[in-house]
């Protein structure tokens, strides 16, 4: 007899389907699991986290702090990942991927300049 997978995950134990929505990086997120255990909390963490990380759009980030490049700034392990594989990169394009484009693209907006 032929059942489906998701049939098989249904009889195996009763498990509520969780749903998780929000807004986050200028867009919205939609997970969908199933199981007991609601990790809302340590979703928007995370979220948190990478946004104080990552996000040009919040001075106090520390992607915006190395962008200035006027303050040291202590780097989690994201970043750490992040930062090495940019210089990777850079050195594999010989240069032509640059590591501080986001103060470029500011500078460009302040300006209210774009080169097409």
């Amino acid at each position: 007899m032929l059942c489906k997978l998701s049939d098989f995950f249904l009889l195996r134990g009763k498990s509520e389907s969780i749903e998780l929505k929000g807004k986050v990086f200028g867009t919205y997120y939609h997970i969908k699991y199933r199981g007991t255990e609601n990790y809302a909390t340590s979703i928007n963490l995370l979220f948190e986290e990478m946004i104080l990380t990552f996000s040009i759009y919040t001075p106090e980030s520390d992607i915006s702090k190395f962008n200035e490049g006027n303050s040291p700034i202590e780097m989690n392990k994201h970043f750490q990942i992040i930062l090495n594989k940019t210089r990777e990169i850079h050195k594999n394009s010989r240069g032509a991927f640059w590591l501080t484009y986001g103060a470029s693209v500011r500078s460009l907006e302040q300006m209210d300049c774009w080169i097409l």
